[in-house]
């Protein structure tokens, strides 16, 4: 007996959870610099290969909300799955810089095809379900998938690869495949529901309205920049620490240990947020990290012995990561709440228009090596801290 389709639409959040688990595998990740460095790509290029993906998402962040909307959320869900499968598929074979901005391409219009997409078929799903107050639940849901595997999949790839064989990075490149194609069973089993929201509209409402309060709402404009500047320091530590530890002759078991370690003490972090903010303020926590993660990177700077330098990209990498929800409590009494999702979503786009020039200077400086981007890194959480302060004044956002 066929399914109604109220019961099809019931299955949307479930198979919209597992598609996310399996699309957020990312076996590679583990020692994705080793990876690009075994295949050919200097360091100074990793960095390059990011800015490709920081014009790819720049290009398609408008065309593919107009696809939602013309094709349907589902189809454009899918396209970004086998487009992810093609770049896990291309990177077994890729080799140099130009095949790498290839794969990276095929990444980033990924990404774009599910960035805010995913949730748009969700809100559609529970509202033609009457259910619009499950949103929040589900909307978690969602963000668990995107994190849950992090801990474990990641760790267990640099374990596995701990030699740096080829043999071992192609396996790893097969467990990402397996994931994006297993993503698309999940996928095709989604429902398309009545469309209620123009998911391009609301885009440029929500480009209009950031844009506008970053020209003029200075607090806005702290925010934003000092949550890029940091988060930009944070990725020039992700992508030094690996070289690093290889120069330093850290044991293999390092890398392995190194994400686990990460991604625990972040998710104990985040589960115990709500505690940490009634004692210490907002904006004396982004300030506060911004801090550390400056210090702990002029620390690994100095090239100390290879276990502070352990220890001190770890607390650097810890202390960035842990900021990133604090900002939307400080930044949501400044929209709407109609424009505030999308508003706050285009920080992301703002963030991959100041990728550019500094990951352009960054690369000139790796040439050399992992530690100039360390002092680069460094130098950009002081400049936040120092001339991107938040004001003390914290200003709850459910108010």
């Amino acid at each position: 007996m066929p399914l109604t389709r109220e019961a099809l639409l019931r299955r949307n959040p479930k198979f919209l959870c597992y598609a996310r688990l399996l699309i957020e595998t990312k076996a590679i990740n583990g020692v994705a610099v080793l990876f690009y460095l075994h295949r050919g790509v200097g360091l100074d290029q990793v960095l390059y290969l990011s800015i490709a993906w920081s014009i790819v998402s720049i290009i398609t962040e408008i065309p593919t909300g107009y696809l939602a909307d013309k094709w349907g959320r589902k189809k454009l869900l899918i396209l970004g799955a086998v487009l992810l499968a093609s770049a896990n598929v291309f990177a077994l074979f890729a080799h140099g810089f130009w095949q790498f901005v290839i794969q990276f391409a095929l990444m980033s219009a990924a990404f774009s095809c599910s960035s805010g997409i995913e949730e748009a078929l969700l809100f559609d799903s529970l509202k033609e379900l009457k259910e619009g107050t499950k949103m929040n639940f589900w909307n978690g849901r969602l963000a668990s998938a995107r994190q849950a595997l992090k801990i474990f999949i990641p760790s267990f790839g640099a374990w596995l690869a701990s030699g740096l064989h080829e043999w071992q990075f192609s396996l790893l490149i097969c467990i990402d495949i397996l994931g994006s194609v297993l993503s698309l069973v999940a996928l095709s089993r989604v429902t398309e529901p009545e469309h209620t929201e123009s998911v391009v509209g609301e885009e440029k409402n929500g480009l209009s309205v950031f844009f506008g309060a970053l020209r003029t709402n200075p607090e806005v404009r702290r925010l934003a920049f000092n949550k890029i500047f940091v988060f930009i320091a944070s990725f020039l530590l992700f992508r030094a620490y690996q070289p690093a530890f290889q120069q330093a002759a850290l044991p293999g078991w390092v890398f392995p240990a190194f994400y686990v370690i990460f991604q625990s003490t972040i998710t104990v972090a985040f589960l115990h947020l709500g505690k940490i903010t009634k004692r210490l303020s907002s904006p004396l926590l982004i300030q506060g990290t911004a801090l550390v993660t400056g210090l702990f990177l002029v620390i690994a700077a100095l090239q100390p012995p290879k276990w502070i330098l352990f220890i001190a990209c770890l607390i650097g990498v810890c202390s960035a990561s842990f900021r990133d929800p604090l900002f939307s409590a400080l930044l949501n009494p400044h929209f709407e709440s109609r424009h505030r999702a999308y508003a706050l979503s285009h920080i992301g786009l703002l963030k991959a228009l100041t990728d550019i020039p500094i990951l352009l200077i960054a690369g000139a400086f790796a040439r050399s090596g992992p530690t100039p981007l360390f002092w680069i890194g460094a130098a950009l959480c002081f400049f936040s801290v120092f001339f991107l302060r938040p004001s003390p004044v914290f200003v709850d956002s459910s108010s």
